[in-house]
Formats: C-alpha cells, sequence, structure tokens
C-alpha cells in the first residue's frame, strides 16, 4: 500500500498550484479540465498533488468548499487487493462514491468516503496498467522526495472509533499513542501505519476545550486533514529555498533552541556538526531523537496555514538514521509556537 495522490479543493485551482510550484518547487504535470471542475497536477519527486476548483455550481468541489474551508478532499492509495478491500467496504458499510469497473481497460479504483467529509481513492495495483509519468517522479526545486505522512483531526472522544475504522479497513496497526499538553491547549494522537511501512497516517483528538484541535474542527466544520507532511533529502538546503520564495514557517520560541542544547550536552558525541547547528537555529527546524538511540534524528518543521482559513499546513520532515515517529517533543513545540502566533496576532 502507498499513497498515491493527495487532492485538494480549493477556490482558484490555477493561483494554488502556481503558489506551490514559486513557494515549494513543485512543477507542474498536467491540466484537466471538464465542464464543471478545473484541475491542477504538481509534482516533486513521489509527490503528487491534484488542486481541483469549481466552473460552475454542479461541481463537487462547489458542494464541498459550501461546507468547508479550502483543504485536503480525498487521500488516495494504490492497493493490492482492492477486491479484498471492497469485501471490507461492504461488510462495515461505507459508502462508494464512484467506482471504476474491475475488469475494463483501465486501472480500476473506486472512491469511498473517509472518516468524515473527505474521500479515499483506492487504485489497484497493477504493475501493467499502473504506471506515473517520468515528469511526476523528478524532484523539484526544494527537494521534495515522498509524503512522510498524512495527519487527521477528529471530535473529542473519536479517537478510538477513528482508529479502530482504519484498522478493520485497512489493517492499519498503532506505531506510537502519545498525549500533548501545553498550558491552553492538548491532544491524544495515534500514529498508525499500514503492513507494508509505507503509510503512515495519523489521527489527532482534543483533549481540552481550547485545544488547537478544537480549534481546527470549529473552522474546519467538522473532521479533516491538518497536515501532510513531505520528506525533503536535506532540510536545511530546502527550507532556505523556500524561504528564499518568502514561504512562511511557524516561528519557534529561541527558548526552543537554548532547552535542545541542554538536552544534546547530555548524550557524548551528538550526532550534529555545529555548522548544522547552527543552521538548524536559523532556519528554525525543530529536532528529536529517540531516548535509546541517539544516531537516529528527526528534523521537523511546519509552513504557516496555507489557505484562507488557518487549517491546513504543510510540514517538510528529513529522517536521519532510519528514525521513527513523530518527535513528541516537537509536538509540543509546534503546540507553544501555535499559541505564541495566536497570543500575538490578537494583541495585534
Amino acid at each position: 500500500m502507498k499513497i498515491d495522490h493527495i487532492h485538494f479543493y480549493v477556490e482558484d485551482a490555477v493561483q494554488t498550484s502556481d503558489w506551490l510550484i514559486q513557494k515549494m518547487g513543485f512543477q507542474s504535470s498536467s491540466q484537466q479540465v471538464s465542464a464543471h471542475t478545473h484541475t491542477e497536477v504538481v509534482s516533486s519527486g513521489q509527490v503528487l498533488f491534484q488542486i481541483s476548483s469549481a466552473i460552475d455550481q454542479t461541481s463537487p468541489v462547489a458542494a464541498y468548499l459550501a461546507r468547508h474551508p479550502a483543504g485536503v478532499a480525498d487521500v488516495a492509495f494504490v492497493v493490492d487487493d482492492l477486491e479484498l478491500l471492497l469485501a471490507r467496504i461492504d461488510r462495515l458499510n461505507i459508502p462508494i462514491i464512484t467506482e471504476q469497473a474491475l475488469h475494463n481497460q483501465e486501472t480500476p479504483q473506486i472512491t469511498i468516503q473517509g472518516w468524515g467529509d473527505y474521500q479515499h481513492t483506492l487504485i489497484a495495483n497493477d504493475s501493467k496498467k499502473f504506471d506515473r509519468s517520468v515528469q511526476s517522479l523528478m524532484v523539484g526545486q526544494s527537494g521534495l522526495t515522498d509524503i512522510d505522512h498524512v495527519v487527521l483531526n477528529v471530535a473529542h472522544n473519536q479517537l478510538a472509533a477513528a482508529t479502530q475504522w482504519y484498522q478493520e479497513l485497512f489493517d492499519f496497526q498503532v506505531q506510537q499513542s502519545f498525549e500533548i499538553q501545553t498550558n491552553y491547549s492538548g491532544l491524544y494522537s495515534k500514529a498508525l501505519i499500514d503492513s507494508s511501512g509505507q503509510v503512515q497516517f495519523n489521527i489527532n483528538e482534543p483533549s481540552t476545550a481550547t485545544s488547537q484541535i478544537q480549534t481546527f474542527l470549529d473552522l474546519h466544520g467538522g473532521a479533516g486533514i491538518q497536515h501532510v507532511a513531505l520528506q525533503a533529502q536535506n532540510i536545511f538546503q530546502s527550507v532556505a529555498q523556500m524561504r528564499s520564495q518568502n514561504l512562511e514557517f511557524l516561528p519557534i520560541p529561541p527558548t526552543y533552541y537554548h532547552n535542545l542544547r541542554n538536552r544534546s550536552q547530555l548524550i557524548n558525541n551528538f550526532p550534529l556538526l555545529q555548522q548544522e547547528w547552527q543552521e538548524l537555529e536559523q532556519s528554525a527546524v525543530l529536532l528529536d531523537w529517540p531516548t535509546d538511540v541517539t544516531t537516529e534524528l528527526l528534523l521537523q518543521i511546519f509552513t504557516q496555514p496555507i489557505f484562507a482559513q488557518p487549517t491546513f499546513f504543510l510540514e517538510i520532515i528529513e529522517r536521519r538514521g532510519q528514525v521513527q515517529g513523530f518527535g513528541e517533543g516537537n509536538f509540543l513545540a509546534l503546540f507553544e509556537a501555535i499559541e505564541q502566533e495566536e497570543n500575538n496576532k490578537s494583541l495585534n
């Protein structure tokens, strides 16, 4: 199993695709125009984004945007056994939105209702029919190579049910569970992974009424995709390239780096060069590592929300030394940074 593409529903597909090309180094791959919907496709390495906007009110994009702000409407997977999934979909009474015949000249696929008001398109992994264009495999200017993980936010007390739904449908397993709590906010999280280890799908629920997750749910109009994480070959080079195009990232408090250096000094031969420490702070990149394996490093940075409503952002991530997980300390720093940003806006 693998994530094939992420499909966004937006007000202006051309404007959003141009933004991804200019700010994040994506490449234009193709364009599709139907009677009611305009779709732009951009890519970098294995990352493939479809971006659709409505031409008229008969478009499914128009119906979606009447209920939700711009964001992710579909997370599409390539699956090894579509017929097996169809049996599970039937058993779980999951609505099928569209279905392309399993036995025809095109790659079989179906689109089902996801958890909430977004969808999953499931594409049969037929090696003879399924083949990405060479262009979509080219790494863009910012060095983004693949989708690392996707994060879904669900309502309070829905984490267990949503986790079970994905376990029963896709055989996802819980890779990591954790709780984050700041002075103002909190969440419970489950990090899921498929049997091949290629799909990482995280689910969050709010633990407090003032949680950032609750704010998302209120603004988004229910459950939905909060962010998509993109792998970088070299996060410092990627961030420098994006900042040169005036892409804005979440600010990180300076105390974060002071505390981080103190934490790293407890470890002999910490695997980060002095120059990289400087790049880390200059780039405002977050750093975490497992307590038991100090040769593995997780580096992350988060963009400011990319649409009009602050409900969706992108993450850039670099994993060193086969590091797993998502950096619980980094999540805490992210929450604190978001809260600081919101407090600053309220003061202005």
